[in-house]
């Protein structure tokens, strides 16, 4: 099992509720402009636009593009602040004006020299159709200045009346101006638009919509998510109840992000997965392994047995500085190999995990288990009850090494590649009733 669609944007500092919070500063930012460096200078070294009204054949550029005049920071006050300084970006198309029975055609390119742009994003949320989702739009009027240079292309005629128009250039920056601002505009507001509120993983869904408002703070930018896995076609993996985690307040931050993964989540994406799948574990031993606990297994049921445990969705997990501790109901049950339940008992297993990062990959190991009997059913062997409890010790290396099997095939958390990008230096710790993940971005 994937959880890659877990790692989404999240951050801010408050006491507050969540499943999921990714807290980002400005070293993930530059990060993410470097590593992102080849894609940028694509686009900016010709990108074709939608035609607009009267224009069409529309073309976007930067020649000799530099990243360093591009400078994303977060202010003292909860801003993002965008700054370019000294770019000449370039826009050329055509421009078709009907005159009586006339359709005149000029081809133009417009050069913003030596551009300079200052604008504070606000990163927050609102409301949608009763959810929380992210919303990001400017804070206040961007300031903006270039020298816009305007070319209707050869001819002489085309030449004079390129020299009258860059000859009032104040004219044309007054037209300029809020076509650049109403576009960045509509460029946030579509960037929110598609902002998912579910993502599809394999046969499931994780809900991102927020569980609290959005915003920045002290150089750090949080959105805190509801993060619950769940499979559409079982309603009770999204109506069962968990309590939710009270994450710290962050002060500090040495990697480029962190993660933090709270129990809520943990348990909602256990419970949907054991839901959704057969959760019955086996593996082949000999009687000899098992004597102790049957003695007389051997004579009647032949040396090869099965070891089985079925689990059932509702298990309960703590999060602790040191384990996960995890309570797991289920049955436990030595099976001959043609079928036939040789003991079943009905018991309760206390395990504590060791979480780790192994080979980029979030993954569990047991490390120890304790055992709380209930019923219990034992077939055609005449054995003491309290042989077969004193017994258990035998079968509890082989029944943690079953559960860490199906830890290792079905419960890992692997971060992808996303767009080249790999996550590195990966680290995770113990929090009480939460995960910490840190780790910080690198390209392929």
């Amino acid at each position: 099992m994937r959880y890659s669609s877990l790692i989404f944007i999240c951050f801010f500092s408050l006491l507050i509720c969540d499943g999921v919070r990714v807290a980002i500063n400005e070293k993930f930012i530059d990060a993410v402009l470097k590593n992102f460096l080849p894609e940028i200078k694509k686009f900016t070294q010709g990108t074709e636009l939608p035609d607009s009204g009267c224009l069409d054949r529309l073309k976007f550029s930067i020649p000799n593009f530099d990243l360093s005049k591009i400078k994303l920071t977060f202010t003292d006050k909860g801003l993002l602040n965008l700054q370019i300084n000294g770019l000449s970006p370039e826009l050329s198309g055509r421009a078709t004006k009907k005159i009586a029975f006339v359709k005149v055609r000029k081809s133009f390119t417009v050069t913003l020299k030596n551009f300079r742009f200052n604008g504070n994003l606000k990163i927050t949320s609102k409301n949608d159709k009763g959810v929380l989702v992210p919303d990001i739009y400017f804070d206040g009027d961007p300031s903006m200045n270039f020298s816009p240079k305007i070319s209707l292309g050869g001819g002489i005629i085309n030449k004079i009346l390129s020299f009258l128009i860059n000859g009032v250039s104040s004219l044309a920056k007054g037209f300029i101006m809020p076509a650049i601002k109403k576009q960045l505009k509509k460029i946030l507001e579509n960037v929110v638009t598609k902002l998912p509120k579910e993502i599809p993983i394999n046969n499931y869904k994780l809900d991102v919509t927020l569980s609290s408002n959005t915003e920045m703070r002290n150089k750090f930018l949080e959105i805190n998510s509801n993060a619950r896995l769940y499979n559409p076609n079982i309603p009770t993996t999204k109506t069962k109840y968990f309590p939710k985690v009270t994450f710290p307040r962050l002060t500090t931050m040495g990697s480029q992000l962190q993660l933090y993964i709270s129990e809520f989540s943990v348990n909602a994406a256990i419970y949907t997965i054991l839901a959704s799948n057969n959760q019955e574990i086996k593996k082949k031993i000999k009687a000899s392994q098992i004597s102790k606990m049957l003695p007389g297994v051997n004579d009647k049921y032949g040396n090869e047995t099965y070891i089985v445990f079925t689990g059932t969705p509702d298990i309960s997990l703590q999060i602790t500085e040191q384990y996960l501790n995890v309570n797991l109901p289920g049955t436990f049950s030595i099976r001959s190999i043609s079928g036939e339940d040789i003991i079943k008992l009905d018991l309760r297993l206390a395990l504590k995990v060791d979480a780790s990062i192994q080979g980029g990959k979030v993954t569990g190991t047991v490390k120890d288990l304790d055992l709380n009997l209930g019923k219990i059913n034992i077939n055609k062997l005449s054995v003491d009850l309290s042989v077969v409890n004193k017994g258990f010790s035998e079968v509890k290396p082989i029944l943690i090494g079953l559960l860490n099997e199906f830890i290792t095939s079905k419960m890992q958390l692997t971060f992808p590649t996303v767009m080249g990008i790999q996550f590195t230096q990966l680290s995770l710790e113990h929090k009480n009733h939460y995960l910490l993940i840190n780790f910080n971005l690198v390209r392929k």
